[in-house]
């Protein structure tokens, strides 16, 4: 009889490919970089809030009085859909 492998061995050893282990991993991993994203937009921000409020074309039509904000609601929407949405198609 073969002793079994102490459970210290199963934490360390990675679930087989495309087992539902597999996939969660995978999908967690997915949720945390995501939600590093969404900080890194909003941090983007916050530091270019300064530039563009410095800025002497705010009269004109331009794209760039609208990228703080734009940054802001796109972090919200990695937050509030793109990650429940992984979540949701969790197998656990």
């Amino acid at each position: 009889m073969l002793p079994c492998a102490p459970s210290c061995f199963y934490s360390k050893v990675p679930p087989l490919r495309g087992s539902a282990e597999d996939w969660q991993r995978r999908c967690d991993a997915d949720c945390h970089d995501i939600g590093a994203i969404a900080q890194q937009l909003r941090q983007t921000a916050l530091t270019i809030h300064p530039l563009v409020q410095r800025l002497s074309c705010k009269n004109q039509p331009l794209a760039v009085l609208e990228c703080c904000t734009t940054l802001t609601a796109l972090a919200e929407e990695l937050e509030q859909d793109d990650i429940p949405t992984l979540q949701n198609k969790s197998v656990y």
